[in-house]
């Protein structure tokens, strides 16, 4: 089973799964450090996976960029319509 449908088994959010994804990018693996949720004692970051500020910089504005769109669309389907439904989202 792969990390990405790890992550949806175990019911990781989609904030959570954003790293899982940016490592995949950069290193070509997930490392099982990112899935260790307990902290008090994560453990030691892998070698050469810290990342520069300005690296964090540019995925957190890639992020934000990325859900703003979906977002938009949403904040304009709920001043649209008055569903029931839609105060439960």
């Amino acid at each position: 089973m792969g990390w990405f449908a790890s992550s949806l088994q175990v019911g990781m959010r989609p904030s959570a799964t954003t790293p899982l994804i940016a490592s995949q990018i950069r290193t070509g693996t997930v490392d099982p450090w990112l899935c260790n949720s307990h902290p008090m004692s994560p453990g030691p970051a892998p070698t050469g996976y810290t990342w520069s500020l300005g690296l964090l910089y540019l995925v957190w504005a890639i992020a934000v960029v990325m859900l703003y769109f979906p977002c938009r669309w949403y904040a304009d389907l709920k001043a649209r319509r008055s569903d029931w439904w839609l105060k439960y989202l």
